[in-house]
C-alpha cells in the first residue's frame, strides 16, 4: 500500500462528528489586519526559520530542508493581498496546502526556496522529496508548562481528597442527614483518576448548612481544574485535514506537524494524528476540538504533544525588535519581530521521525 492510500484508509474511518466541515464552503476574505496577527504571523515565521536553520545545519551532508509554503509578506488591507488571497485560495483547490518546508536527502536540489514557484514548474521536484513539515508555534516554555501544572493538580487533589474527608466526619458525628444517594458514595473508594469522580446534588438539609456549600465550593472549583486540558498541544485545524490529504494525494509525500516551543520542538506524522481522531474514544483524553482566537475561531484539533516525539531543543529566547506597519490611509500596525534562535535538531529522533 502506498502511503497516500494508507492516508485515505485513515481518512475514511475518522468519524463524521469530528470532521464535520465542508471542503467546498465558501471562505471569507480577510478585511483588515490586527497587531495581534501580525505578532503570530512574526512567530510563525521564526518558528519555520528555527526548524529550516536547525535542520540545514545540522545535517549539511545528509538532509536539506527547503522553503515551500505559500507565505507571501502581504497582509489584509495592503495592496496586492486581494490577487494573493485569490491565487492561495485557487491553489488550496487545486493541489491542497503545501506544507511549510520539504525535506530532502542531500544533493538532491538546487535551490533551497522554492516557495514562489507555481505547482506546475515544480511538480517533479516535490515528488523527490523525502517528508513535508507543516510548522506551528506555541507561545510556551514546556518545562515551566508541565512543573506548574503538576503542582496545581496535585494541589486540586488535595483539596479534593482532605473535603470529601471533611464530608464524611460530617456524616459520622450526625449534624446533617445525609440521602441515600450520598451515603453510597461516601462509602465507595475514590476512583484512581480523580477525574472521573461523580459528586452527588446536594438536597434538602445539605443545602442548609453554611459548612457542607463552603466545602461544595472548593470541591466543584478543583474538580472543574482536573477536567481542564493540563497540556500542551499540535493544533491541526480540521479543515487543514483535507487540504493537507489532497496535496498528498498529488505527491505522495510523508506528512508531519512539526510544534515550535521557545523551548523544544516536537513533532508527529500526519498519519498518526489520523490514527488518533479515528478512534473517538480518544476525544477529550488524547484529542479535543476547540474554537480560539489564534487560529481565527476555526475548529482547532488539539492533540496531547506526548503523542509526538520531542526533535529538538531550543537554548534560550529569542531577541524581540518593535516593528511598524502603514497601511492604507495611513492606518499603523505596531506589533514585534522575533530574531534569531540557536539550538539543534537530535539528529537520531529526526533520522527515526521521517524514516518511520
Amino acid at each position: 500500500m502506498t502511503y497516500k492510500d494508507s492516508i485515505n484508509v485513515l481518512l475514511e474511518n475518522v468519524p463524521e462528528h469530528i470532521l464535520s466541515y465542508d471542503p467546498n464552503h465558501t471562505v471569507n476574505k480577510p478585511t483588515q489586519a490586527s497587531s495581534d496577527f501580525l505578532i503570530n504571523k512574526e512567530q510563525g515565521d521564526w518558528a519555520e526559520e528555527v526548524v529550516f536553520n536547525f535542520i540545514n545545519r545540522g545535517f549539511t551532508n545528509q538532509y536539506r530542508a527547503v522553503r515551500y509554503g505559500k507565505n507571501d509578506d502581504k497582509v489584509a488591507g495592503e495592496d496586492g493581498f486581494n490577487e494573493f488571497y485569490y491565487n492561495y485560495q485557487e491553489e488550496l483547490r487545486k493541489i491542497g496546502k503545501r506544507p511549510d518546508l520539504l525535506i530532502y536527502e542531500s544533493g538532491a536540489v538546487a535551490n533551497d526556496d522554492i516557495s514562489r514557484k507555481s505547482p506546475a514548474d515544480i511538480d517533479n521536484i516535490v515528488k523527490q522529496a523525502k517528508a513535508g513539515f507543516e510548522v506551528r508555534s506555541s507561545s510556551f516554555l514546556t518545562e515551566k508548562y508541565f512543573e506548574d501544572i503538576e503542582k496545581r493538580v496535585e494541589q486540586a487533589e488535595k483539596v479534593i481528597k482532605s473535603s470529601i474527608q471533611k464530608i464524611k466526619q460530617l456524616a459520622s458525628l450526625q449534624k446533617i442527614t445525609f440521602n441515600n444517594t450520598w451515603q453510597q458514595f461516601l462509602n465507595k473508594d475514590l476512583p484512581n483518576d480523580l477525574r472521573d469522580i461523580e459528586i452527588p446534588a446536594f438536597r434538602g438539609e445539605m443545602t442548609q448548612s453554611p459548612e457542607l456549600m463552603e466545602i461544595k465550593d472548593e470541591l466543584k472549583k478543583s474538580i472543574n481544574i482536573l477536567k481542564r486540558r493540563h497540556t500542551l498541544s499540535f493544533t491541526p485545524k480540521v479543515e487543514d485535514i483535507y487540504a493537507i490529504a489532497r496535496w498528498v494525494n498529488i505527491y505522495n509525500v510523508p506528512h508531519y506537524y512539526v510544534q515550535v516551543f521557545f523551548d523544544k520542538i516536537y513533532a508527529i506524522s500526519f498519519k498518526r494524528i489520523l490514527e488518533i481522531i479515528s478512534d473517538s474514544n480518544n476525544q477529550n483524553k488524547i484529542f479535543t476540538i476547540e474554537r480560539n482566537r489564534k487560529n481565527q475561531m476555526k475548529q482547532t484539533i488539539h492533540i496531547d504533544i506526548h503523542q509526538g516525539e520531542i526533535i529538538g531543543e531550543i537554548n534560550e529566547l529569542p531577541p524581540i525588535e518593535g516593528k511598524m506597519r502603514k497601511l492604507a490611509r495611513g492606518r499603523l500596525l505596531f506589533y514585534i519581530g522575533f530574531g534569531e534562535s540557536t539550538g539543534m535538531i537530535y539528529k537520531e529522533k529526526f533520522r527515526d521521525l521521517i524514516n518511520g
